[in-house]
């Protein structure tokens, strides 16, 4: 984990926790093999990882509720979740390939 700020943000904890946890243990429950970057500056969090990756229709789809990737982890619930979050605290949220 590399920090580079330490942003102060009004939120619930319990929320924080919901948007951070889910986007970590992804990264790291999709990663056989490399690792997991976590970057935190001042305005905002990069999660890096070496994993499976996503395709073009997945991605696509990814903060659908209840969809779930060709890897079929998880309950399709945590990103659809994150989402909702990130927008009503107005922060953006993308996943790249």
């Amino acid at each position: 984990m590399k920090i580079e700020d330490r942003p102060v943000l009004e939120i619930e904890p319990g929320l924080l926790r919901v948007v951070l946890g889910n986007l970590i243990r992804n990264a790291y429950a999709y990663t056989q093999k490399g690792g997991v970057k976590i970057t935190l500056e001042n305005d905002g969090v990069t999660i890096t990882d070496t994993g499976v990756g996503m395709s073009e229709a997945e991605l696509t789809r990814v903060f659908d509720r209840r969809y779930r990737g060709s890897e079929k982890g998880g309950t399709g619930i945590g990103l659809s979740l994150v989402e909702r979050i990130c927008q009503r605290y107005g922060w953006e949220i993308s996943i790249v390939r």
